[in-house]
C-alpha cells in the first residue's frame, strides 16, 4: 500500500507575519495515524534570524488557546529541538512528523518570525487513514490525480 495515495491535505495559505504576530493552523486528525507538517519561511535579510516560536500542540477540541505544547515539537524548548535559522537566498524548510497514536484529536502549529516581516505557509498531510479519502473534498486538494 502507498500511504501518500490515501492522504489528506491541509494548507495554511502563505501570509506575511510581522515581529509580535503569529501564524496558527489547527488539523483535526481522526480517521489518520500520522501527520507530516511542512512548514515553509521564505528568506529574510539576516541568516541568523529564526522563528521566535515554531511549535506544535494538541488539544481534544479545535481550540487553538486550548492547545497543549507537545514537548517533543516545541522549538528551542526543553525537550524539543532546535529551530534552524533563516535559510538566505532559499528560505527554509522544516519537516515535522508526528505519530498519531498517542496525540489528542486536534494539532495546532504556532509560528512567529523573529525580528522581520516574514512569509510563513505549512502543508499538513495526514496519513495511514482508516479509510481512504476519495474526493477532492475529503483529500483536501484542488485536484486529485492518480497515475
Amino acid at each position: 500500500m502507498i500511504h501518500t495515495q490515501g492522504a489528506k491535505y491541509q494548507l495554511m495559505t502563505p501570509v506575511t507575519v510581522v515581529t509580535a504576530q503569529t501564524a496558527t493552523m489547527s488539523v483535526d486528525t481522526l480517521g489518520y495515524e500520522y501527520a507530516s507538517f511542512d512548514v515553509f519561511l521564505d528568506s529574510q535579510a539576516s541568516t541568523t534570524s529564526n522563528p521566535s516560536v515554531l511549535k506544535l500542540g494538541e488539544g481534544s477540541i479545535s481550540n487553538v488557546s486550548s492547545a497543549t505544547d507537545i514537548t517533543a515539537f516545541v522549538g528551542d524548548g526543553v525537550g524539543g529541538f532546535t529551530i534552524p535559522p533563516a535559510g538566505g537566498a532559499t528560505g527554509t524548510l522544516v519537516c515535522l512528523n508526528v505519530d498519531l497514536k498517542a496525540r489528542d484529536r486536534y494539532l495546532t502549529l504556532t509560528v512567529s518570525p523573529a525580528g522581520t516581516n516574514q512569509i510563513v505557509g505549512a502543508i499538513c498531510r495526514l496519513t495511514r487513514a482508516n479509510e481512504h479519502p476519495d474526493t477532492t473534498t475529503e483529500a483536501g486538494v484542488t485536484a486529485l490525480i492518480n497515475g
